[in-house]
């Protein structure tokens, strides 16, 4: 799911300015990014990461090996290599410095402040870079800072905390949680790990159900929100399931940028920018990282070959066990140049078998 930049100004959602994420799990790697206008941030497949005004076919390049990013402005941008290493970028990797290393997830606040989720498990809030710190928690699996004091926090059991400060300053919103988006400091909504999705008022004990069998999520405010189902359909919803009209379908991820207009990501790996729903939708790109699925390995067997020979009328035979989906080229082995016929033929008998021990022959 998605990092964005996310602010509910008088009901919309404007998407540039502010350090808050679109979706409500941040463990999984920022694909695309909308920001102003018609410009949106897009992570390939090959991990580049381009801005482009309207579509692909205007576009600039950002960084290369990218796992995340996180857009402030388009003169503040944190980025994620896959080495692990955590920068902030003044619009290009040209013009970069380091913040933290060994990073497993990050939320940048502003040119300063940004808090930094190391592979270990631990939450720090930076100053800067890692030089100057503080730590907030341990043991976290996913966060999200609601300005530079608080902050929600998911520990590995799946409880979730409304922290000030640190973990010394925290009251427990939830269990058994899977994912989960503060509006402010008092509301949330959360995600249980049945699916169920709830809008909550300072913590479980004050809630009401939004939807179910959800697997994706994203509120523009404590009322309006689109959902996506485990059946992949996109919806905007009204308080809760029973007001509610269809975006799309075929959903693999997306990104509200206000009540309106949404970018789509279908399964076939191709992005559209929607005014409404797939009705009214232009064009983007495609390739984005991770979509579509890479194709299935082909199936692999174990072939179990018998070359035979004959040499002064003995006849001599030699197993080759391999693995792989097709039949394996056997030129350069030396029982090849001992073959009764001109040594371009198969071997005598072949066999196709799921384990790695031949037939008794």
């Amino acid at each position: 799911m998605l990092c964005r930049n996310a602010i509910i100004l008088g009901g919309a959602v404007s998407l540039f300015f502010s350090p808050a994420r679109v979706h409500a799990d941040s463990r999984e790697a920022t694909l695309f990014q909308g920001t102003t206008g018609n410009v949106i941030y897009v992570l390939g497949n090959d991990h580049n990461l381009w801005r482009e005004e309207g579509d692909y076919t205007r576009r600039t390049l950002v960084d290369a090996s990218v796992v995340r990013f996180q857009v402030i402005n388009d003169n503040l941008i944190y980025v994620l290599g896959d080495n692990g290493n955590l920068w902030r970028e003044d619009g290009v990797y040209t013009k970069r410095t380091q913040v933290d290393a060994s990073v497993l997830q990050f939320q940048g606040m502003d040119a300063n402040i940004v808090y930094v989720l190391g592979s270990n498990g631990n939450l720090w809030r930076e100053n800067g870079d890692y030089t100057n710190r503080s730590q907030v928690d341990a043991s976290v699996v996913d966060f999200q800072a609601i300005d530079n004091q608080t902050v929600y926090v998911e520990g590995s059991n799946l409880n979730l905390w409304r922290e000030v400060g640190d973990y010394t300053n925290r009251t427990q919103v939830d269990g058994n949680v899977a994912s989960f988006f503060p509006i402010d400091s008092t509301t949330v909504y959360v995600r249980g790990t049945d699916g169920n999705l709830w809008r909550e008022s300072g913590n479980y004990q004050n809630r009401s159900q939004v939807d179910g069998s959800v697997a994706l999520f994203q509120p523009l405010n404590d009322s309006l929100l689109y959902v996506v189902g485990d059946n992949r359909n996109l919806w905007r919803e009204v308080g809760n399931s029973t007001n509610r009209n269809q975006v799309d379908a075929s959903v693999a991820d997306f990104q509200a940028m206000d009540g309106t207009v949404v970018y789509v990501l279908g399964s076939n790996g191709k992005l559209w920018r929607e005014n409404g729903s797939y009705t009214n939708r232009a064009f983007v790109d495609e390739n984005v990282l991770g979509y579509p699925a890479p194709p299935p390995a082909p199936q692999q067997y174990n072939w179990c070959i018998i070359l035979t020979s004959q040499t002064n009328g003995i006849v001599h035979r030699q197993t080759v066990v391999t693995t792989g989906n097709s039949k394996p080229d056997y030129a350069g082995y030396d029982l090849l140049q001992e073959w009764n016929d001109d040594g371009l033929g198969l071997p005598a008998d072949s066999y196709v078998v799921n384990s790695g021990a031949c037939p008794g022959l």
